[in-house]
């Protein structure tokens, strides 16, 4: 399912025009500034699919080894599982549940519903029926009602570089204590890195749940004695499609920290 959103990505490369940030276009090179120079920005189609190729494999491997170090979803085997995800981009977290349901022959149904600001993931995005995607300002109010399991992934660190991390935050914080069911899940996959909002997002939600576990990944240099080590760092697609962008073939510096409510 993914690489041939994937496929969808690159075809779409090929014929889109440049939106004008580089000339002549590269988009790789606007996606790196993004990172390291100014503040990240997702209204162009064109860019999003040079994203998703270049990161894509890269960000559901990253998931999948998390899911299967800390076995979360093995318990729904042969049941229901309802997802919500904020700032769900391109939907990696869904690819990488799908995956391992599959692998693993959980046997489970998946229900995901993704919010995002931006409609330019929609080619790379899943093209499923246990899929919605809806539109949405994370930070104003939003309900968690139904979700066993909410994932934050990769999509803080933009809201707290751009300045919005504290009105999600609280917007969250809200919908965790009004409307996520007791035992319920959030999942918060982000970079390694303080300067990117790890420790702000930990701060403000660990106080209001039960319990917590933290994740990393093997390679990362901050670490804490009681984190656990995911040792993975494969890539779980085999890629050898000719595509116009080199994807990143191994996983990153990336935590995982975990909350049950």
């Amino acid at each position: 399912m993914f690489l041939n959103a994937l496929k969808q990505c690159d075809n779409e490369i090929a014929r889109l025009r440049c939106c004008g940030d580089r000339s002549p276009c590269n988009c790789v090179e606007s996606l790196t500034d993004d990172y390291r120079q100014r503040k990240d920005s997702y209204n162009c189609q064109k860019k999003m699919d040079t994203y998703a190729i270049k990161y894509g494999p890269s960000y559901i491997s990253e998931i999948y080894h998390y899911l299967e170090t800390s076995q979360l979803i093995n318990r729904f085997k042969n049941s229901t599982l309802n997802v919500i995800s904020l700032g769900c981009g391109f939907a990696p977290d869904y690819y990488a549940l799908s995956k391992y349901n599959d692998d693993k022959k959980l046997n489970i149904d998946i229900n995901y519903t993704g919010f995002d600001l931006s409609s330019a993931w929609s080619t790379a995005r899943p093209n499923a029926q246990n899929c919605t995607f809806k539109k949405a300002d994370l930070t104003k109010d939003f309900s968690l009602k139904s979700a066993h399991i909410v994932f934050v992934c990769k999509s803080f660190s933009t809201m707290f570089r751009n300045d919005h991390g504290d009105a999600f935050l609280s917007q969250l914080v809200s919908a965790i204590k009004n409307s996520l069911a007791k035992d319920s899940i959030i999942v918060f996959i982000d970079v390694n890195l303080n300067d990117f909002g790890r420790d702000n997002f930990h701060n403000k939600i660990s106080p209001i749940v039960s319990s917590s576990k933290q994740y990393f990944f093997s390679g990362s240099t901050y670490t804490k004695p009681n984190w656990i080590e995911i040792q993975s760092t494969n890539i779980v697609y085999d890629i050898d499609q000719d595509f116009s962008v080199d994807s990143i073939n191994h996983t990153n510096k990336t935590i995982v920290f975990e909350y049950r409510k």
